[in-house]
C-alpha cells in the first residue's frame, strides 16, 4: 500500500509516534501524514527521516526520558509506538521506553496506543514453524521476544485502550493492502513474513476502527 492510497476516516486526528526513524517507524509516519493526520515524530535523530511535510513536526529525544516523553505526548488523540533497537542491544529500550510512553500518556489524559510487537508471544507461538521454535527464538531473537514481552506486559497492566500488533518477519515488498489478521493461535502455522508498508497501514488503521481495541493482534501477509 503507498501513500497514496485512501483509507478509513480517521478520528484521531493528532498522532505522534515513537521510533519514527525505524523501518516501520517511518512508514507510519508518510502514510499518517497522506491520511491528513498531523503527526510528530518522536526520535533521537529527525534527520534522518529526510522529510518535510507541513503536517509534520518532529522532536528529537530518547524514549527513556521521561519527562520528555511526557512533554511530547501533550496535545495528542493518540500514540503509536515501533520502537526497535540493534539484537545485541541489552537497554531493553522496548520494555523501559514504553513505561515511560504509558507513564506519560496517563498523565497527559491520552488514551488510544497502538504497538508495534512481535510474532511469538502468547498464542501466537503456536503459529510458528518448529524452526522458529526450537532455534530462531532462542537463539538469534531471544532478547527481542523477551523486550516484546516486557513491553507488552507494561501495557496490558496499564489501563489504556491498546492493540498490541504482532507480525513476523518484515519484508521490503511492496504492500498488498490485503493482510491477513485476526488468526488465533489454532490456525496452526502462517507465512512468516508481511511487508513492512502493509503492517504500518494496519496499525494506522487502528485508529479509525475499533475491532481489535484492547488486543493483541496477529499479522502476516496473505
Amino acid at each position: 500500500m503507498d501513500d497514496a492510497t485512501p483509507s478509513l476516516p480517521h478520528v484521531h486526528d493528532s498522532i505522534i509516534v515513537f521510533g519514527a526513524t525505524g523501518s516501520v517507524g517511518q512508514l507510519i509516519v508518510r502514510q499518517a501524514l497522506a491520511r491528513g493526520h498531523d503527526v510528530t515524530a518522536f526520535c533521537r535523530n529527525p534527520a534522518r527521516l529526510e522529510l518535510d511535510h507541513p503536517k509534520l513536526r518532529t522532536i528529537a529525544g530518547d524514549a527513556l526520558d521521561a519527562g520528555a516523553v511526557s512533554r511530547a505526548i501533550a496535545g495528542h488523540d493518540a500514540v503509536l509506538v515501533a520502537l526497535g533497537a540493534p539484537l545485541r542491544d541489552r537497554s531493553g529500550l522496548r520494555t523501559h521506553g514504553t513505561q515511560a510512553i504509558v507513564a506519560g500518556m496517563r498523565e497527559r489524559g491520552v488514551e488510544r496506543l497502538v504497538c508495534l510487537s512481535v510474532m511469538g508471544l502468547g498464542d501466537t507461538w503456536n503459529n510458528l514453524p518448529l524452526a522458529y521454535k526450537a532455534v530462531v527464538i532462542p537463539i538469534l531473537l531471544g532478547r527481542v521476544v523477551a523486550d516484546h514481552r516486557g513491553q507488552e506486559a507494561v501495557i496490558l497492566d496499564s489501563g489504556l485502550n491498546y492493540t498490541i500488533v504482532r507480525p513476523p518477519n518484515l519484508s521490503d515488498e511492496p504492500g498488498t493492502g490485503r493482510p491477513r489478521h485476526g488468526f488465533s493461535g489454532d490456525a496452526g502455522r502462517v507465512s512468516m513474513h508481511v511487508p513492512r508498508a502493509d503492517v504500518a497501514s494496519f496499525m494506522l488503521d487502528q485508529l479509525a476502527a475499533p475491532t481489535y481495541e484492547h488486543e493483541c493482534v496477529a499479522i502476516t501477509g496473505s
